[in-house]
């Protein structure tokens, strides 16, 4: 595959919503969306650790991200609300794989506060198309624990397809949690050079 190293990482807007990558500036924001929706996101996964609520972290992660994406081997991002320009979710696209299976899985959380309101939708239907016309990425995985209601209802209005049951498929909450395996294909790439 032939990486194009010089890429410029996306920002990608939408009618209320901008995805993007986070940079140093945006470190005390992320922060505070982490600090303000820690008991939420811990409600389908294990708490963070204490460290995520660093700047030192931050700076380190935030490299790191750069360097995956210039790399080709992930894109996250941020969230942010075009109203506040206040970091409102993320939506990692991650451990992207190449040659005859192009592929990656998709992780994604909203604030509590947002919850509900159609800000993850827009953000994945403006991010979604990078990943396929852009990364030229032919499947994205997207599995959910069979209790996230709200999860299932996203995927599914995003056209996902249910391929599946892992059962202990990741350890939180101290036990091991099965999860519904979910799955959108790319129809649009059907040639790959590898």
């Amino acid at each position: 595959m032939n990486l194009e190293n010089n890429r410029v990482p996306p920002t990608l807007i939408g009618n209320n919503v901008t995805v993007r990558l986070g940079s140093a500036e945006d470190i005390d924001n992320i922060i505070k969306y982490y600090e303000e929706n820690k008991i939420f996101l811990q409600q389908f996964s294990d708490p963070v650790s204490v460290e995520r609520y660093t700047k030192g972290f931050w700076l380190e992660e935030l490299n790191k991200r750069f360097i995956d994406f210039k790399s080709d081997q992930a894109l996250r991002l941020f969230i942010f609300s075009n109203k506040t320009n206040e970091i409102i979710g993320f939506c990692n696209f991650y451990n992207f794989i190449r040659g005859a299976f192009h592929a990656c899985y998709l992780g994604y959380g909203i604030s509590k506060k947002e919850e509900g309101n159609g800000r993850m939708t827009e953000a994945l239907r403006i991010s979604i198309p990078f990943i396929f016309d852009i990364l030229k990425l032919h499947r994205i995985m997207a599995n959910y624990d069979p209790k996230n209601y709200k999860s299932a209802l996203l995927l599914k209005k995003l056209g996902f397809e249910q391929e599946g049951i892992a059962k202990k498929y990741l350890y939180y909450h101290c036990r091991w949690n099965e999860h519904v395996l979910t799955a959108l294909t790319n129809d649009n790439l059907k040639f790959i050079n590898y």
